[in-house]
């Protein structure tokens, strides 16, 4: 990918796939994974194909929510690897419901919509809210 004329523009032969529906929320630890399809899902047949995107929303310091999404992430480790000082642990509220998922960090919280029509995470901090 590289940054040009204002815009991003993907190199030759990639496709970049987008969040379509939120399929699936669960908790693990203190963090809210969310299981994402690029495609609506409106029947069992559609689950084969596409790739599933798994977002993983953690809080790093109070206010501060991490947002990390992945595709492919198994394989073997190869390293070197640095060790580095673990971050202190944050206070951290978690709720998963039938049409939202949410965690809540300081005063921001961040909401999923779950089995929406259409992709829906949005942050909220007091009275502000983000916009798509």
């Amino acid at each position: 990918m590289k940054f040009t004329d204002g815009l991003w523009l993907h190199q030759p032969g990639v496709n970049a796939h987008y969040a379509m529906e939120a399929y699936e929320a669960v908790r693990d630890g203190n963090d809210l994974i969310v299981y994402a399809t690029t495609q609506v899902i409106r029947h069992r047949g559609q689950t084969l194909q596409g790739p599933l995107l798994t977002l993983r929303l953690s809080a790093v310091l109070p206010g501060v929510i991490k947002v990390r999404i992945e595709h492919y992430t198994g394989g073997l480790e190869h390293g070197p690897k640095i060790p580095l000082q673990p971050l202190p642990s944050v206070p951290v509220e978690i709720s998963i419901g039938e049409s939202e998922a949410a965690v809540t960090s300081g005063s921001l919280t961040a909401r999923v919509g779950l089995k929406a029509s259409e992709w829906d995470l949005r942050f909220e901090s007091g009275d502000r809210r983000s916009e798509e």
